[in-house]
């Protein structure tokens, strides 16, 4: 099924169940550009069983932010401004009951599996392999003036 809806942390919950979807599910794959945080904290009406959810690499493995909450939040094209690093992103995964097992090559895509999953075959991962390749690392060399900006720390 394909829905198009404006997604907030108020309708998030609302738009996947009215898509069919509650309890238990396989993939849950969140990419809003934005204010993803809020969202994945937010949904409560499914229980996936592997996350994928952007993170903004620019903010390196250390920090634990992310951008304030609104309803009306958009990515401004060309800058990094948006979503939450990959330490809040850990923090929220275990708060949900989900481990952190590695990010796609170049940095801004992070893999939660289901705490009561898979233990041995996909260990907790160390946040700092994330940036080994060159297109992470070289967003988190933009940190200072990115952290210059208006962040929450979670």
């Amino acid at each position: 099924m394909l829905k198009q809806a404006w997604v907030t942390r108020d309708t998030i919950n609302a738009i996947v169940t009215d898509a069919g979807f509650a309890g238990d599910i396989d993939l849950l794959s969140i990419d809003l550009d934005g204010v993803d945080y809020w969202v994945w904290d937010a949904l409560d009406c499914v229980r996936s069983r592997v996350v994928v959810i952007e993170f903004q690499a620019g903010l390196g493995p250390d920090v634990s932010l992310t951008v304030p909450y609104s309803d009306s939040f958009q990515w401004v094209k060309g800058t990094q401004y948006a979503g939450a690093s990959l330490a809040a992103m850990i923090k929220l995964g275990k708060r949900k009951g989900y481990r952190f097992v590695g990010t796609n090559l170049y940095g801004f895509n992070a893999f939660f599996v289901r705490d009561d999953l898979a233990v041995e075959a996909l260990p907790e991962a160390d946040p700092r392999e994330a940036f080994f390749h060159a297109a992470p690392a070289h967003a988190a060399s933009g940190m200072d003036d990115l952290l210059a900006l208006d962040w929450v720390e979670v």
